[in-house]
This record gives C-alpha cells, structure tokens and sequence, in this order.
C-alpha cells in the first residue's frame, strides 16, 4: 500500500498551482516559434508577451527588463560571469552565485555574516570603500558607518557587482537590503544584484526597497514549471548576451523560447503577487512556528537556525545535535515526508552547510541542519502528519542509540 505523501519541502520539491499546469498544458497546444511571423508564431509570442508582463508586475519591473532563462542558476551565472572590475558576494550565498564567482577573472571578495545570518554591513561598505571613491549625500542614512580613510583606487573602468541574496535558501534569514542598497548607492560604479529565488509574499517589498539593477527569478519556487527562470536587467544598463545567434530575448539570450514553461511561469507568478497570497502568508507563518514549536517539544534538544531574526513566512531550518540533517530526511522521507537538507541543489552531496558555518555553527551542527519549507497548499492537517512522523522517527532513533550504549555496556 502506498504511502500519503505530505509536502513540507516547496523550496524545491513542490507541485505545480493548478493553474500553471492548466496553463502549460495549453500552451502545449501553440505549436508555432514564437519568432515566426506566421498565425501560429504570433500566437506563441503573444503567450511569451503575456508571461512576460505578469512576470515583471510580480516584482514591480516593466517587461522589457525581464528576460527568460532555463533557471536562476542560469541568471545568476550570466550576472557573476559578466565583465566587472571586481565581485562582492556574502558568504552565505547559493552555490550558483559562489561557485561562478570562484572562477571569475576579476579580483573576488567575500563578506560575512554575523551569527544571526545577517550581512556584515560595516565590512561591505569597508570594502566597496577601498575599490570605488566615496559621494556623500545629503540622505545618507549610513553615517553611522565608518569612513574609509585609506588611498583609493584610480577610477574603475568596469564597475563593481554586488551580488546579496534577498531571503535565504535552507534558514530563509533576510537581508537588509535596503541598507546594501544606500550603501551601494554611495559609490558609483557599483552595480546591485539581488538573487530573490526564495522571496515569498510576506516580502516582496524587498525588492521595491533595494531597487535592484539585476534580480535573479525561478518559476518552480513560486508553483510554476522546472526549468525555468528569468533576469531582471534594470532599464538602461547592459549585459552581454548569455547565447548569440537567433536574437531572442532582446538580443540577450538566443534560441527558441520554451514557450509552456513560459506560460507556466507567467501565471505562477500572477498567482505569487495577488492579494490572497499576501492574506496567505500569515497563515504559513503561523503553520511555520507550530512546526518550530512541536518539534522542540518533542525533541528538547532541536535548535532552530535563525529564530530570534527575521525571516521569511515559509522555512525553518532545524537541527538535533548528533542526528544527520540526512538520516532525519530520509527516515521522514520513508514515513510519507518530504523535507530537504539544506539546499535541494547540494542535498545530495555529503557536506556540511556551508550557511550554518559561515553563520558559527560547527561541521557536526551544521551536518544536522534539515530544512522545512510550506508552500500554496500547506495545511494544519501536513503540519500534524508533520509532527506525528516526527515524533515516531526521532523516537526510534534515540531509542536505537539507547539501546545500542546499553549493549556496549554489557560488553564492556
């Protein structure tokens, strides 16, 4: 007899809204190339367009800033691995913002975090100050910050990126992006880019407070289609482009646009910014700290990453000191569970999380993390099948343990 599958990982392993797969399965039907000028390619581009808008009113944008990719991971590569005078990224970013900037030619610098998971905003503007010549201004809101008195670098030819993320993957901490934006704003020459995979409805005014120059978007994080994603490119500047060749995309990402995903993607995200997923999210939040607080219950010894900061409505990242955040996943995943260690991108690989130690937590806490995240279709009723496979895993873990001291006892 099959197992009920209970969702409490939509960070990565969610099911499509209703209405995105409705509207994939249409676009199935549109069986023209959208660059083609015929019947059938008009109406694949008119599906395109249409994503296209609904896509840059979730994030406040005008449609020709946003171009489709194949993923976030593919936006945040092109921003990184474009021609800058030097990358600035926290230490705590995804893995598609940090392994491309490991391999840029430029000169890379990474800023940390404190123990909360919040960027250290005194060491970005330290830094920044020592690559680009500071311009007071009269609303500066940072003078509590220091000035850097060092000998500045001759004026930059390229600028400098600043690539912070919005709201974190595996303990979903959020930035204080309006601060990295003023800022960046006091040195000219530096560029803003925000990776907003993670961002939910509680938050979205993130966006509209940091005013980006590149955000990096995935459709599957928000109820629409796998593989598939965008950039936002702020009007006005300019990108090298990702593919050459056909001249999609505004002459920014060449070849035939995947027009279902597109259109998946287009209503997930109409979905993402309406009114009733905004009134949802103080239902997740509220389903989030029920998790928080029963799973302390029942395990006296769980710690929550991050609880005492801010964070978005949907993700707990927890931890049980001894326990693999892996032998948890699986265990729950064997009672109808499913939840993620860490980043469903690096889940697979057998290491700790690079964001807990960043953040001080040791290699054998950070290997405990496990992350929980709700989504659209999250109920009281997912939460207590939650608690209740919680209860009977951890439960025969330590009780294995105990049993296991014991016999070691006899023995010795």
């Amino acid at each position: 007899m099959a197992v009920a599958r209970t969702y409490l990982d939509f960070n990565a392993t969610a099911p499509l809204r209703d209405e995105a797969r409705v509207a994939v399965i249409d676009a199935l039907d549109a069986v023209g190339n959208p660059s083609s000028v015929h019947g059938e390619g008009r109406a694949a581009l008119r599906l395109v367009e249409e994503a296209r808008a609904k896509v840059a009113s979730y994030i406040g944008a005008s449609s020709k800033e946003i171009v489709f990719t194949s993923s976030a991971t593919e936006s945040n590569n092109w921003v990184i691995g474009a021609s800058w005078a030097a990358v600035i990224t926290s230490s705590v970013e995804h893995d598609s913002v940090l392994e491309p900037a490991s391999c840029c030619d430029c000169p890379r610098h990474q800023v940390g975090v404190d123990e909360k998971g919040i960027v250290d905003l005194v060491a970005l503007e330290l830094l920044l100050g020592s690559l680009l010549e500071r311009v007071e201004r009269e609303d500066d809101c940072t003078a509590s910050l220091p000035l850097v008195q060092e000998q500045h670098n001759k004026p930059l030819d390229k600028p400098v990126l600043v690539s912070i993320q919005a709201v974190n993957g595996e303990t979903g901490i959020v930035q204080p992006l309006g601060e990295v934006r003023r800022i960046v704003d006091l040195y000219p020459g530096a560029i803003l880019h925000v990776d907003a995979v993670q961002i939910r409805a509680c938050h979205r005014d993130l966006l509209e407070i940091a005013k980006p120059d590149f955000v990096s978007l995935s459709a599957h994080k928000i109820g629409g289609p796998k593989g598939v994603g965008a950039l936002f490119v702020r009007a006005g500047l300019s990108i090298s482009p990702m593919m050459r060749g056909g001249g999609q995309e505004l002459r920014r990402r060449s070849g035939t646009q995947n027009v279902a995903a597109i259109a998946g993607f287009g209503v997930a995200a109409q979905l993402a910014a309406s009114e009733q997923e905004v009134a949802h999210s103080s239902l997740l939040r509220a389903l989030r700290d029920e998790v928080e607080q029963g799973v302390c219950e029942i395990t006296p010894s769980a710690f929550v990453v991050g609880g005492s900061g801010e964070r978005v409505c949907n993700t707990a990242c927890i931890g049980v000191p001894g326990v693999k955040g892996e032998t948890l996943v699986m265990a729950l995943d064997l009672a109808g569970v499913a939840v993620s260690a860490g980043s469903a991108c690096s889940s697979g690989k057998v290491a700790s999380s690079h964001v807990l130690k960043a953040m001080g937590y040791s290699d054998s806490e950070a290997g405990c993390a496990m992350r929980i995240s709700l989504g659209w279709s999250s109920t009281k009723e997912d939460v207590a099948r939650f608690l209740e496979a919680w209860r009977s895993v951890t439960g025969h873990i330590f009780s294995r343990r105990t049993n296991e001291k014991q016999m070691r006892k006899q023995i010795a």
